[in-house]
This record gives C-alpha cells, sequence and structure tokens, in this order.
C-alpha cells in the first residue's frame, strides 16, 4: 500500500512538473549599442546533442520567444554590419530574459578592420555621426586631431574647438557630463586616443533634456567596448615658449572600467601684446584727445587631473564615480604711455604699470548611477549628482603716474564658488516608432567673496582703505527645472517636441549696497525639431530653440576694475536672464563621397546681456559695464561641403554670411548693424602610410556689437604628421600664419558723444611641434555573465 501511494505521487509530481515546464518559456532579447531594438536579426540555435537547427527572426523589439524544452543549444546571432553574437545556453526555463546587444564589427582595437558598408560620416534625424571605427586614419591620433572631421567643427593649431564659429557647446562622453572635458577641453582632446573611440556624435538641435543655459550644439563621443588597457601620451612646444602635455590611462577587466588623466599647459616666459586706444570726444569734454598705448605681458600655467570608475553591476545597472582636482595660474602685466591733449595747446604725459596674480584652485566629484529595463533596455532611469567647487584668489598693485598727481593702488581679492547639481532623466517608452523622455534638475550655486581697494597719493604715506570700491558679499541662486520631450518616427519624418520649465531663485547681499539683490523667475523654454528625408541621401530639417542665460557673480558685482582710472569697467547687480529665440532650417546631403549642407538660420532677443560704454564728458572717463540692453536681430546662411576624392585625399570647403543688427535700449544712440561672416577650406591627405599632411585656413569678419567693428583678418595652418613606429609613436609639426609674427586688428567704435579705436597687435605666428606616444593592448572580451542577464562581445 504505501509502495502505491509513493508511486502515485511521483507521478503526479513529474507529471506537474512537465505541466509546468510546457507553460515556462525563456525571452531572447537583442539591441544595438544605442540602446535600440535590433529589428529581424537572423537567430539559429543549434543543439548540441541531436536535433534540427531553428531558425528565428526578432521581432520589431528585438525578441523572441522560446518554450522550454531543457536542450542545450549553440546560439549564433547576426546582424548587419555588426558582430556576429555566439554563446552557448541551455533552455531550461531557469532565466526567463536573456540580454545580447550588437557591436560593431572589428577583429582587434590595435589592428581595426573596418566593415565596408559602414560610412564614416552618417547624417541621421537631429545629428551628425562620425564613425571614428570606419576611419583607419584616426590610427594613433587624438581627438583633438581628428574631431574637426565633423561638420561645423573647426580647430585651430592651439587646438581650440569650435562648432559653427562659437564655444556654446557641451562635451559629453557616452552620453553623460564628464569632468574630464570641463577645465581645460583642448588639452583634454589632445590626451584622449581616438582609438577607443567608436564614434563622435554632433547634435546641433539640442532636445529638451540639455540644459537651455546657451547651449547650441552637444558634441557626444562614445567609446568602444573592451576589454585591456590603453595608455595615450602627447607632448607639444611651439616657438612662443608655449607647451602642453597629456597622459591618459583606460583600461577595463570584467565588470570594472578605470580611466586616468592629467594634463598641463603654460608657457615657459611671459607672451605679449600690444594695444594703442585713441580716444576722441565729439562734444566739450575734459580733453580734446586721449592716446594709451603701451605692452601686456601673461604667463600661464595649468594643471588639471581626472580619475574615473566605470563599475557595470550587471548588464541593467552601471555606477561611475570621478573626482577631478585642477589648478589655474595667469601672471599678468601692463606697461603703458599715456599722452592726453587738453587743448590744442596743452599736452599732458603719463604712465600706468600693472602687475597681477590670478590662482584659481578648483575639485570636481560626483556619481551617476543608471538603471535600464529588463524587458526594454532603451528604457532607463539615470540619477547624476555634481558637485564643483572652484577658490579665486587675485593680487593686483598699479602705478599711475601723471604731471597733476600719481596714485599708487593695491587691490585684493578671495572668492569662492560652490555649485551642487542633481539630475534625474528617464525614458519611460522607448518604442520603435515613440519616445518619452522626462527628467528634473536642481542646481545650487552658493558664491562669496571680498573685495579690498587700498590707494594713497603718496607712497611715503600709508595706505586707505576705498570704501566705495571695496566690499564683500554672499550671492545664492537656486535652479529648479523640469522637462519633457516626445519623438515619433512617422514614415520618412521625424519629429521631437519638448518642453523645459525653469524657476530660478537669486538672493544677493553687497556690503556697500543698502538693499540685497532678489530676483525670482519662472522661464518656459519649448524645444521643436522637423526632419523629412527627401531622398536617398538627402534630408531637410527645421527647428527653433530658446536659448536662456542666466548673469553670474562676475557680471553681477559692482566691484570697479580701475587699473587706468580714466577707463574703468564694473558688473551690474540688477542683471537678469537673457533669452534668444532661434530658427534653423537645413538641407543635408550625404552619399558615398560627397556631404553637403545648406543651412539659414534666424535670431533675436529682447533682453541680451550685452557689454557697452558710457563716456562723461565732463570728466572724461568711459565706463564699460553689462546690462540686459541688447535688442539683436541675427540671420544668416552657411554651406559646409566636404569631398572624398580617395581614402587617402579629402577636401572641405565652407561659408556663412551673417547680418547682425543691435541696439543699446538704454543708450539709443548706440545702435550697430552689418554684414560678417567667415570662409575656409580644409583638406587632409594620406601621402603615404607614414606620413599625412592636413590644413585649413580662410578669411573671418566678427559679428558687429555695441562695443564696436573689428577689421576681418585671415588664418592659416598646415599640419605635418610622421608615423615614426606604426600605430605606436607618432609625431607632428605644426604652422599656423608663418608669414607674420604678429597681426594688427582694429576695433572702431563711435556714438554721439564719442569716438575711439583700438589697435591690437597679437601673436599670430606659432610653430607647433608634438609628439604622441600610444602603449597597451585592448582586447574583445566575451563572457557569460551570471546574475540578472547574459551579455556579450567587448564588454
Amino acid at each position: 500500500m504505501l509502495y502505491k501511494r509513493i508511486l502515485i505521487t511521483l507521478i503526479l509530481g513529474f507529471t506537474a512538473i512537465q505541466l509546468n515546464a510546457q507553460h515556462r518559456q525563456t525571452i531572447m532579447h537583442f539591441k544595438l549599442e544605442n540602446g535600440q531594438p535590433a529589428e529581424k536579426a537572423t537567430i539559429l540555435l543549434k543543439p548540441l546533442t541531436t536535433g534540427s537547427t531553428k531558425n528565428f527572426l526578432s521581432n520589431p523589439n528585438g525578441s523572441i520567444i522560446l518554450p522550454t524544452d531543457s536542450i542545450r543549444y549553440a546560439l549564433s546571432a547576426a546582424f548587419t554590419g555588426m558582430e556576429t553574437i555566439a554563446d552557448t545556453i541551455t533552455n531550461d526555463g531557469n532565466t526567463d530574459t536573456l540580454f545580447y546587444t550588437f557591436r560593431q564589427h572589428f577583429s582587434e582595437l590595435t589592428n581595426i578592420r573596418v566593415n565596408s558598408r559602414r560610412k564614416i560620416l552618417e547624417v541621421k534625424d537631429d545629428r551628425f555621426i562620425y564613425n571614428v571605427s570606419a576611419d583607419s586614419s584616426a590610427q594613433s591620433k587624438s581627438l583633438s586631431e581628428i574631431i574637426g572631421n565633423l561638420p561645423f567643427v573647426t580647430v585651430d593649431g592651439s587646438g581650440n574647438v569650435e562648432v559653427s564659429g562659437q564655444t556654446t557647446y557641451r562635451v559629453l562622453l557616452n552620453g553623460k557630463e564628464t569632468s574630464l572635458f570641463v577645465n581645460s577641453l583642448a588639452q583634454a582632446l589632445r590626451s584622449f586616443p581616438a582609438e577607443i573611440v567608436s564614434r563622435i556624435e554632433l547634435i546641433t538641435a539640442p532636445a529638451a533634456r540639455y540644459d537651455a543655459e546657451g547651449v547650441t550644439a552637444i558634441i557626444n563621443i562614445i567609446t568602444k567596448k573592451f576589454a585591456g588597457y590603453k595608455g595615450f601620451a602627447s607632448a607639444y612646444v611651439s616657438d612662443r615658449t608655449q607647451y602642453s602635455g597629456g597622459l591618459t590611462l583606460t583600461g577595463r577587466a570584467g565588470k570594472l572600467g578605470i580611466t586616468v588623466n592629467g594634463d598641463a599647459n603654460g608657457s615657459w616666459s611671459p607672451l605679449n601684446g600690444y594695444t594703442t586706444t585713441v580716444t576722441s570726444p565729439l562734444k566739450p569734454s575734459a580733453y580734446v584727445e586721449r592716446t594709451v598705448s603701451g605692452i601686456s605681458t601673461n604667463k600661464r600655467l595649468s594643471f588639471n587631473g581626472t580619475i574615473e570608475l566605470n563599475y557595470e553591476i550587471d548588464s541593467l545597472h552601471s555606477l561611475i564615480g570621478y573626482v577631478t582636482p585642477g589648478k589655474d595660474g595667469l601672471d599678468d602685466g601692463l606697461r603703458q604711455e599715456v599722452a592726453t591733449q587738453l587743448s590744442p595747446m596743452i599736452l599732458t604725459q603719463g604712465s600706468i604699470s600693472m602687475s597681477s596674480t590670478d590662482r584659481s584652485p578648483g575639485l570636481t566629484a560626483g556619481f551617476d548611477f543608471t538603471h535600464k529595463s529588463k524587458k526594454n533596455p532603451a528604457q532607463e532611469l539615470a540619477f547624476r549628482f555634481n558637485w564643483r567647487g572652484t577658490k579665486n584668489i587675485i593680487n593686483n598693485t598699479t602705478e599711475q603716474e601723471y604731471d597733476a598727481f600719481n596714485k599708487w593702488m593695491i587691490n585684493h581679492s578671495v572668492a569662492k564658488n560652490d555649485e551642487y547639481t542633481f539630475q534625474l532623466d528617464a525614458i519611460p517608452l522607448a518604442l520603435k516608432k515613440y519616445t518619452l523622455e522626462a527628467g528634473a534638475k536642481t542646481i545650487l550655486r552658493q558664491a562669496s567673496a571680498d573685495y579690498t581697494s587700498l590707494f594713497t597719493f603718496d607712497q611715503n604715506n600709508e595706505y586707505q582703505l576705498d570704501e566705495s570700491n571695496s566690499n564683500s558679499f554672499n550671492y545664492r541662486q537656486q535652479v529648479y527645472a523640469v522637462y519633457s520631450s516626445v519623438s515619433a518616427r512617422i514614415k520618412k519624418n521625424n519629429i521631437r517636441a519638448g518642453v523645459r520649465l525653469e524657476q530660478t531663485n537669486i538672493k544677493g547681499y553687497f556690503s556697500n549696497l543698502p538693499d540685497p539683490v532678489n530676483d525670482n523667475y519662472l522661464s518656459v523654454i519649448p524645444n521643436l525639431y522637423w526632419s523629412v528625408k527627401t531622398g536617398k541621401a538627402s534630408t531637410t530639417s527645421l527647428s527653433y530653440n530658446l536659448n536662456l542665460l542666466r548673469p553670474y557673480i562676475t557680471s553681477l558685482n559692482p566691484y570697479v576694475n580701475n587699473t587706468d582710472s580714466f577707463n574703468i569697467n564694473y558688473g551690474n547687480p540688477a542683471l537678469g536672464p537673457q533669452h534668444i529665440h532661434k530658427v534653423v532650417a537645413q538641407y543635408r546631403h550625404n552619399s558615398e563621397k560627397l556631404f553637403v549642407s545648406a543651412t539659414l538660420t534666424g535670431s533675436w532677443s529682447n533682453d541680451k546681456i550685452v557689454s557697452y560704454r558710457l563716456f562723461e564728458p565732463s570728466t572724461g572717463i568711459t565706463a564699460t559695464t553689462v546690462g540686459n540692453a541688447g535688442q539683436e536681430q541675427l540671420i544668416s546662411a552657411a554651406v559646409n561641403m566636404r569631398q572624398t576624392f580617395s581614402k587617402l585625399f579629402q577636401l572641405g570647403l565652407g561659408g556663412e554670411l551673417r547680418y547682425v543688427d543691435v541696439r543699446n535700449r538704454l543708450q539709443q544712440s548706440q545702435h550697430a548693424h552689418g554684414y560678417s561672416g567667415i570662409v575656409s577650406t580644409y583638406f587632409r591627405w594620406d601621402v603615404s602610410k607614414r606620413i599625412n599632411l592636413s590644413g585649413s585656413g580662410g578669411r573671418n569678419v566678427t559679428d558687429i556689437t555695441l562695443l564696436g567693428r573689428r577689421s576681418p583678418y585671415y588664418f592659416y595652418q598646415v599640419n605635418f604628421g610622421y608615423h615614426i613606429v606604426k600605430n605606436k609613436l607618432f609625431s607632428s609639426i605644426n604652422f599656423n600664419n608663418v608669414h607674420d609674427s604678429y597681426f594688427t586688428q582694429r576695433t572702431f567704435f563711435r556714438d554721439d558723444i564719442v569716438n575711439s579705436v583700438t589697435t591690437t597687435r597679437r601673436i599670430y605666428r606659432m610653430i607647433f611641434v608634438g609628439i604622441q606616444y600610444t602603449f597597451g593592448k585592448l582586447r574583445q572580451e566575451v563572457a557569460r555573465k551570471k546574475g540578472v542577464v547574459n551579455d556579450d562581445i567587448l564588454r
């Protein structure tokens, strides 16, 4: 009897297990590197014992569903242009979902082989994509040398980067802000190896998730997934005693990745510049004409470092932590001769001498945490915290000698600033055709400073406190923001609409002002983008953005810089935010060898923060300050073209014509308008496997402002590179504007009270010699992940 009961129990239990197994299933999810589902991926499952091979195509979500059969399979998954995924799985139902990511096809990072289907330059929706891993000429180079391959991006001989002639852009690393590219971008790009970069994206119409605070473009650097380590060292010197050097080490072992970077740049001896300003009042004044002419010197030294740890908890969760110390130092000097024509018959002489030291240590630290959805990794939640603390110490001594009097001044200031950022970003909906993004951000800024100004008219007497120009202040700025953005793909159209709400609260206390500075305002910042594919290789887009820029403490502080008592400048505590509306229409054509874009831009603002001059005839003092006084309209038309004649030679041409009309609402006589623009060209030629040539040049006419119009100038640079040891040791020499040591530029200003002409002579010719060394080896890492999910290939 007992035997029968045991037998019946075993039979019923086995039957229940079988029935339960029949209802269990395994979901396999495949995605691309950018998080999008890998639709129509080919999946083969071959039994390791007996049985026939099963063939699948992934659905629009990048998934396939397998009924549990307890069979052990060899998995092979393929997607066009991507590395094949290989794994061994047991379909026993113990794991509900398996996740896999297709990576770009390359065999070994030290010897990249590119799939011929992938273009070096692609245009997708709101971004331009430079596929670095598909460009064989990028090996053993730095980011600084290749980032100019993106449309609208230019890099000068000193490594300074501009996007469409502007510096109001933000650099991201793998979609996240990083301290690596904050303190010294030019040097950081020179120290970052292109070999570990998969692609670089340029977004010229940023979405609502990005701050509206003056950001006109996003450069997103996407790195490869790898195991092993890589090192990149660079050093540059110039004939002007400038130098820079940097070292970047990056590596990954299993789940842990680390990047260490250090750089320094400066000059061994002071660099000289020459300035002459002639001021001629148009109405009866304290003088008929005043001429100030002299030499300025500056010597700079900067150190920066970064340590960043990246830990992949599993395929769905990652944590990044970083710390970045840095210090900037600047020593300035000034020696000027002053000639004042008091009347046609009376001329007085004088001089101004100044020396200044500026020290700015700083520290940045923070972390990023990212969580991806198990069912759809394109859905994610990310939290970011960042703290940045800086200190600025300035000591300034000035001596003024005139026929009528002598004056000695000592200015000392100590300023501190702390900025705390809390940010939450979410993608709650990520379908094939629709994506929803939302988030919130808080910025807490706290600044304090003490300014002390001392003076005496007799060097033998004690210095007196200048109470009107000495103050201490405490400043608080709080920004609370929320945003939401929806994007949709409808046939050939890509549409995005978003809005950002920002509440800003400002409170400042200045010791020499009777009342505190209080300002609270709500900003509604819309963001619209539409593009349509108009041909096999062409796209047309239209976008609208509102850029907001808040005044910072340096612009609010009423401290007077009186190095020259007749030419002073100071801040404005009543300054508010500026709003710039911008509409951009663009046509882009991108075929295998030809890229062409035509862009029409219009922008306008009624409260732009502008610098402007005030001249007081009775004293002859020129004062420069800032205010929300600018009424500005701008329209521009630009064309950009680059032709790839072969794998060895590429040529590019570009030009932009702008018309600016700007008026001072507070001084109606100050109204400036006129044309400006730039014409430029560049080339790249791989002469042989070891030798390459590149260069750029053009003519630039800067925008007219309320401070006047500058004369146009020409620029050019040619770079010669040689691989001493292929893919290891690379040398270069860069020639900038070699035809003249200095170039002369004039600035013309005129209103109904005064006329002035400023002539500057700045360093023009610079020759840089550089060397770069690459070491270490990266390799593929294929591993079966335990825990939440499976992942594979170059993790």
